[in-house]
Order: structure tokens, then C-alpha cells, then sequence
């Protein structure tokens, strides 16, 4: 099952249609990249600005479906600003696409934490414990029995 964000439809209307749209939606990431990194360059950037321009980068990576790119943008923009529930949690998906489920959960804890109200997290989370199986999850709530 895939994870429920707006770049990953959960159903196969939805599929279809971001196939249909897919080549509208990188052009208009492309471009708002290009227009932030204008305006990045032209005035000096906080880690703030960054950390949106990696996201902006990452989202672009996702409707591309190069995941292991995605990863590497959200990875950077959450060093530069951990407090970003989006980019865990579309980090997150982006395990989840590739199978990396414990991963995908604890991006999934953290984008909770950090947003309570962020519902697409609980979602997703639930979905990546199911595909974790009943192992993962105990081994997760209580690591001594995992080992």
C-alpha cells in the first residue's frame, strides 16, 4: 500500500491521473525551484530559505521517482531545519516507496511530534507499521524483545 501525501495517490483513479499530469507537475516544481534559487542568490539565504529550497528539490526528486535523490534533499533540508514535519514526513513516503519501513515510521514519529495535527503522518504511519508486520511493530514499542 502507498503512503497518502499528494505526490502519492492512494488509489488508481489518482494513480492515473498524476501519470496524466505528472509532466505539468515537474514543470511547475521546476520552476518554482528556478524562481527560489534566483531569489536565493540574489539576496543572502538563511538556513530557513535552504531548508525550502531542498524540500522544493525533494518534492521535484518524488514526482520524478528518483527516491534515493529525494531522500538526500529532505535529508538536507531537515538538517538545516529539524522542526519541518513536512519534510519527515515526505521523507518518510519516500521509504515507504522504496520498502524501508522502519525508516518510514520514525520519520513518521518525528513529523507527529513536531506536528500533532499533521493527520497524513498518522496515516502513513499506520501503513508503514502494517507493512512492518506484527514483529516490527513490537520490536519497535519494546526493542528487548527483538533481541
Amino acid at each position: 500500500m502507498r503512503a497518502k501525501s499528494a505526490l502519492f495517490p492512494h488509489n488508481d483513479r489518482q494513480e492515473k491521473s498524476r501519470f496524466k499530469n505528472v509532466f505539468e507537475r515537474l514543470v511547475g516544481l521546476f520552476t518554482l525551484f528556478l524562481i527560489r534559487l534566483l531569489a536565493l542568490a540574489a539576496c543572502g539565504a538563511s538556513d530557513s530559505d535552504k531548508a525550502a529550497e531542498h524540500y522544493v528539490q525533494g518534492t521535484v526528486y518524488i514526482a520524478a521517482g528518483q527516491w534515493q535523490n529525494a531522500i538526500k534533499e529532505f535529508d538536507e533540508s531537515i538538517r538545516l531545519n529539524p522542526a519541518a514535519a513536512d519534510a519527515h514526513n515526505n521523507r518518510a513516503a519516500v521509504y515507504a516507496a522504496v520498502d524501508q519501513f522502519q525508516k518510514a515510521s520514525g520519520d513518521y514519529d518525528e513529523a507527529i511530534r513536531i506536528e500533532p495535527d499533521l493527520s497524513d503522518a498518522y496515516y502513513n504511519r499506520a501503513i508503514a507499521y502494517g507493512d512492518l508486520g506484527v514483529l516490527g511493530r513490537l520490536s519497535r514499542i519494546t526493542p528487548q524483545l527483538s533481541g
